[in-house]
């Protein structure tokens, strides 16, 4: 009975590792899955021979179960009742899973963790207080809204009234609440190592939508492309305007071809000294007319170039 509740445990771990965790190294192979190097910890008698090398076992039931993966597992040895010290000390050079002794498992069951005063009420909790893109989620949730559903700029940012009292009032009083910690410069991580703290909020900003059962392409199409908006389009402005105004790169590769030269190169011409007497005058209107699309652009995504620069709002 052990063994099966352990090896689901093991699989779920390895699950959570793979799909929300940083991995010990992971890149794109040959045949297009990802690579990942995968670093498990387990007792000797779990890995020996003897045993049946239950933990290898395991792992390569898991690898045929998730083919879209090139995994290759590196085992180490650890007992159940010390290695979450281990892992505590050097979290980067220590195993992406191991085996957790159940007497040393968490103080918050599945149902404590769905609430952040019912966490306060069994332990001590750290939150990221001073990241500002934490705060407007408590708004939200209570009833308040960004940009109506988080789409339409014009309707504005609504985090006035009782509503958004009633979440001050809870900050206040979160902050004073014994049992939560500010984690600010490492303290949370740092109170994780020494015990002092049992549990912290930090993560990926995809990982809940991972939890939720998106794909990755889900995951791309519908929180990194709307999150990423501003800096694309800042992008495709600057791509845009340097192939439209060069001169130099555009008159190397077109050499002496007149009949494919770019509206850039023929305005360049325009100035040379035998030309410019005569041709000033065009030179001038076709300064202007290059310059209407790029204007008209800029008309157009002013806010998200301004955005682009400034930096995106996480959601």
């Amino acid at each position: 009975m052990r063994r099966r509740a352990v090896s689901a445990l093991t699989a779920a771990v390895l699950v959570t590792s793979l799909a929300v965790t940083g991995l010990t190294g992971c890149g794109s192979g040959n045949d297009g899955k990802e690579s990942v190097r995968l670093m498990v910890w387990s007792p000797q008698g779990d890995q020996s021979v003897d045993q049946g090398q239950w933990l290898q076992t395991c792992c390569n039931a898991f690898a045929e179960e998730h083919p879209e993966w090139d995994i290759t597992f590196v085992y180490g040895v650890a007992d159940e009742a010390s290695s979450a010290g281990q892992v505590s000390q050097d979290a980067e050079a220590s195993a992406d899973v191991f085996l957790y002794a159940n007497d040393n498992l968490s103080v918050f069951s599945e149902e404590d963790v769905k609430s952040l005063d019912t966490m306060l009420e069994k332990g001590v909790v750290s939150f990221p207080f001073t990241n500002s893109w934490y705060l407007p989620a408590f708004y939200i949730g209570n009833g308040c809204t960004l940009f109506g559903d988080g789409t339409d700029a014009s309707a504005g940012v609504d985090f006035g009234g009782e509503k958004a009292q009633e979440v001050t009032d809870y900050f206040i009083d979160l902050e004073s609440d014994p049992n939560f910690r500010i984690d600010a410069d490492g303290s949370g991580i740092a109170g994780l190592r020494d015990g002092s703290i049992n549990a912290m909020f930090s993560g990926s900003w995809d990982a809940a939508a991972l939890l939720d059962g998106c794909t990755r392409w889900q995951i791309f199409t519908k929180i990194t492309l709307p999150l990423s908006k501003p800096i694309v389009i800042y992008t495709v402005l600057t791509s845009f305007m340097s192939p439209w105004l060069d001169f130099i790169f555009a008159k190397v590769i077109c050499r002496a071809n007149s009949d494919q030269y770019t509206i850039a190169i023929g305005l360049w011409n325009m100035l040379q000294k035998e030309y410019i007497d005569n041709w000033y005058t065009c030179f001038a209107a076709g300064a202007v007319l290059i310059s209407v699309p790029i204007a008209a652009l800029f008309l157009y995504m002013q806010r998200y170039y301004v955005d682009g620069l400034s930096g995106a709002v996480k959601g």
